[in-house]
């Protein structure tokens, strides 16, 4: 017994520091994303919107529910297990949210290939007002399609999570078909398709920035082409990180689940 008591207060310490380092690192680099992401250089590149997009939806997750994720793990307080509205909309927030800020990710590539291609119907597509067509309708979309996580997150009896590990009222899924729906549904939209998508997308641009390079004569950039090659580089660059941290952190959580 006093073992167990010991491990449990060597999880909470453990997952108390953890999530506060991730908590404080999370409101420094969000915040040095929308000090950078709104410069006036930057402001007319459709990347920076989608960047702004995904920097706002990670700001739900790391401002509002990893907090509430602490006082969960940490001290096993949690509004959800009593009130069924709160439960729906904890899950559902949680869920929409961190979809949309690695997916947001995946339009940025899908952006940069269109920027970078040498066919102007292509080019198109890579555009301020585009962008915020797309943002709008994609925002829309993905609450739309995780309308089932409140419908079948309940009120119901199981363990609370580690280090606490009791038998209690919690809120969770609904048994049966859905519950193996709701493993493959998000494995596949946040943790396999994202990533897929940038992976990509981020190769295409690749190619497409090495095949200009090889048609454009020298001389033929004049000091304006180049500012804007450079810029859009240092957002390729900056794409590219984003895409394999979020990839090396979405991808244990969903295949925990299983």
């Amino acid at each position: 017994m006093v073992d167990v008591e010991t491990t449990a207060i060597t999880a909470s310490f453990v997952i108390w520091h953890c999530v506060l380092l991730f908590f404080v690192l999370g409101i420094i680099g969000h915040l040095l994303n929308f000090y950078v992401l709104t410069r006036r250089k930057l402001r007319s590149s459709p990347c920076t919107l989608y960047f702004l997009a995904a920097t706002a939806a990670a700001c739900v997750v790391v401002w509002i529910m990893l907090p509430w994720r602490f006082l969960q793990y940490a001290y096993n307080i949690e509004p959800a297990y009593y009130s069924s509205a709160i439960c729906k909309i904890e899950y559902y927030l949680n869920n929409t949210t961190r979809a949309m800020a690695s997916w947001f990710l995946g339009l940025a590539c899908m952006d940069r290939y269109f920027c970078s291609s040498s066919n102007v119907r292509m080019r198109r597509f890579s555009s301020v007002r585009m962008a915020r067509i797309i943002i709008i309708i994609f925002t829309l979309t993905m609450f739309i399609i995780h309308i089932h996580v409140p419908i079948y997150n309940i009120v119901g009896t199981g363990r609370t999570p580690v280090p606490f590990s009791q038998v209690s009222t919690i809120c969770t899924i609904t048994t049966g078909f859905y519950a193996t729906f709701s493993l493959y549904w998000f494995f596949i939209v946040y943790a396999f398709s994202p990533p897929v998508i940038m992976l990509i997308f981020g190769l295409l641009t690749l190619f497409n920035i090495h095949r200009r390079r090889r048609q454009i004569l020298p001389n033929a950039s004049d000091i304006n082409n180049r500012k804007r090659e450079k810029t859009s580089r240092q957002m390729l660059i900056m794409l590219i990180v984003q895409c394999t941290f979020i990839t090396i952190c979405t991808m244990p959580t969903a295949l925990q689940r299983f």
